[in-house]
């Protein structure tokens, strides 16, 4: 239908445009930057637990990608940080 106007997202869907949901190509450099000590340094926390394997890598696995997205995100909206990012 030519002529139609966009509606607007509706309000639950607004926060999806969030920088915390950018392409990987937008936040990948600082999600690299982010990922290495995470993804290094959750295991060791892991060390001690009961769990098996697979559960910890899965464990290593969600925490790594959730805490570089989202600190990546953060680090984004920084201006100084955000520039360089």
């Amino acid at each position: 239908m030519k002529g139609t106007l966009r509606q607007p997202a509706p309000r639950w869907c607004r926060s999806l445009t969030d920088p915390a949901w950018d392409s990987p190509a937008t936040n990948g450099f600082a999600i690299d930057r982010l990922h290495d000590p995470v993804a290094t340094w959750t295991p060791f926390g892991l060390l001690g637990g009961k769990a098996g394997a697979v559960a910890k890598g899965l464990a290593v696995f969600a925490v790594s990608l959730g805490a570089s997205r989202a600190g990546a995100a953060l680090l984004r909206r920084a201006p100084p940080v955000g520039r360089v990012l």
